[in-house]
């Protein structure tokens, strides 16, 4: 992951009026923290985190991080669309072909060696993030009607 931009994207969003609320954290525990926006999360190490959260309310989502547990492998397709002018990329699942649109730009911050899970327990699945086999963020799909779960 690219923490410096990571760190940076955040400490900018905290002095931003319209987007400094949100942001959300949650301490995992005494080495990670889970920071997130209202489209995207990041667990990072407690050490590699320079965002100072002492005057805001951190969050329940644990329910986030254990959904992960049951996602199915996923990877990026090479199908890309527009959609209300922004492009847009296919993920979909390699055991049933359940699929979901995502916004490409949110991978940014993330290892291009990444696997992908897709999650099964929103009306819009998360899409789970891993680098070497351990967790490391998630991106929401693009909302494009019609609810989660799609298939071809």
């Amino acid at each position: 992951m690219n923490l410096k931009k990571i760190n940076t994207d955040f400490v900018g969003m905290m002095f931003d009026k319209k987007r400094k609320n949100q942001i959300g954290f949650m301490i995992l525990d005494d080495e990670e923290i889970f920071i997130s926006t209202n489209v995207m999360f990041y667990i990072i190490k407690r050490e590699d985190c320079f965002i100072d959260f002492k005057d805001r309310t951190p969050f329940r989502g644990e329910y986030l991080i254990k959904e992960a547990e049951d996602g199915e492998t996923a990877y990026l397709t090479n199908t890309i669309e527009i959609y209300e002018n922004n492009q847009v990329r296919k993920v979909e699942t390699e055991k049933d072909g359940r699929f979901e649109w995502i916004d490409p730009k949110l991978l940014k911050n993330f290892d291009l060696g990444a696997t992908f899970k897709l999650g099964t327990g929103h009306k819009h699945n998360i899409l789970y993030i891993y680098e070497n086999d351990e967790l490391v963020g998630g991106v929401l799909p693009v909302n494009r009607g019609g609810g989660g779960n799609h298939y071809e």
